[in-house]
């Protein structure tokens, strides 16, 4: 989908629908977005207005980003990150994205963070790099697949996966090689990535540190993600959601806390 400046009525429709006594609902939100067709709801993840109501962010303008500055499993990681991370922390996000949208997000909200973002897409993370200045973030972005390129340890790793299997970017006439192709595809059962983390990320943890992920487990089914886990070097130390607000049922992508096995 081309990115666009939403000038039309799809995305004041959704905040009109979402305002209860002049306050924007952010689970009501959650809730609404999920019942738009395909289209309508990418079209409301290039709103930058959106972008302002949940995140709070300056998102980047026209023509700097080629992606949506926000997923589903975006929205469900903000309050976990938000809650869970500490001031003066050393983070890392892994896949950041276009508008490196949480990482910003979490520089706003925390003092003395040392935040770092590994992209593996160089467009992003040049589009990242200008969303950080225009929020007045401190934000090192720099090109990796997953931990490649980096060199340091963090008490907190997180990411946004690609989690979505081949059959279902099929289904949804995603092709596999535009942005949101790459930017989603999880390979063939969905899991490849998901992978990849648990086996790179323990090794760029401190001691005590912790990993989070966030999966819509409409695509990646929560059983396949737990086997995953108890097969890593991580424990599950809890779900953020419950069963009822999680997908496939609920409005939410679940949000996996993590911490490693003691050696």
């Amino acid at each position: 989908m081309k990115t666009t400046e939403i000038t039309n009525s799809t995305a004041d429709q959704l905040i009109s629908r979402c305002t209860r006594n002049g306050k924007f609902d952010i689970h009501t939100f959650a809730v609404e977005q999920c019942k738009l067709p395909p289209d309508q709801r990418d079209e409301v993840r290039y709103s930058r207005q959106i972008a302002k109501l949940l995140f709070g962010i300056e998102a980047p303008s026209q023509g700097d980003v080629d992606y949506y500055f926000w997923d589903t499993t975006t929205l469900a990681l903000k309050q976990p990150l938000l809650e869970l991370i500490h001031n003066q922390a050393k983070v890392l996000e892994i896949g950041p994205g276009a508008a490196g949208t949480l990482s910003v997000l979490l520089g706003m909200h925390k003092k003395n963070l040392g935040l770092h973002c590994a992209e593996i897409n160089p467009v992003f993370v040049e589009s990242a790099k200008i969303s950080a200045r225009k929020n007045g973030v401190n934000l090192k972005i720099f090109l990796s697949d997953m931990t490649q390129n980096v060199e340091d340890k963090f008490d907190v790793v997180f990411m946004n996966p690609p989690y979505v299997p081949s059959k279902n970017l099929q289904k949804l006439e995603i092709d596999l090689n535009s942005a949101e192709g790459r930017a989603g595809h999880g390979g063939e059962t969905g899991s490849e990535v998901v992978q990849k983390f648990l086996g790179e990320v323990p090794h760029i943890l401190k001691h005590d540190a912790m990993a989070i992920l966030g999966i819509n487990t409409r695509h990646l089914e929560d059983s396949v993600v737990t086997a995953l886990i108890e097969r890593s070097q991580f424990q599950l130390e809890r779900r953020y959601y419950g069963p009822e607000q999680a997908q496939p049922t609920g409005p939410y992508s679940q949000v996996y806390l993590l911490r490693k096995v003691s050696e």
